[in-house]
């Protein structure tokens, strides 16, 4: 048995699924508007925003520990890097202007 799963995915009550979908499954443009919106409401999302409530979980900014060390681990840099990329998050979106530079300094 074959099931389509195109509606379920383009379902509006998870922004990230959708604007993937339209993007990744149905090749649609980033300037198409149904991409527009979707990729609009991320930052929104209860996802992102559960996220960014804990970002100075650990004791430091963006998810690092005290003295600023950025490690891998629960609710760490790392972590939390890695699951804004597989949102649809970009360097763009405000929610992570600082984030940009706080690593450039950890590089120093």
């Amino acid at each position: 048995m074959k099931i389509d799963v195109t509606d379920w995915l383009l379902e509006e009550n998870n922004p990230s699924i959708q604007y993937l979908t339209l993007k990744e499954l149905l090749g649609r443009d980033e300037g198409d508007p149904q991409v527009v919106k979707a990729k609009g409401k991320i930052p929104q999302s209860k996802e992102i925003q559960l996220l960014f409530a804990r970002k100075e979980l650990n004791g430091g900014p963006f998810w690092s520990r005290p003295d600023g060390n950025i490690y891998w681990g629960n609710f760490s840099t790392g972590s939390a890097l890695c699951f804004l990329a597989e949102t649809g998050i970009t360097k763009e979106d405000p929610m992570i202007a600082g984030l940009g530079e706080f690593l450039n300094q950890y590089q120093r």
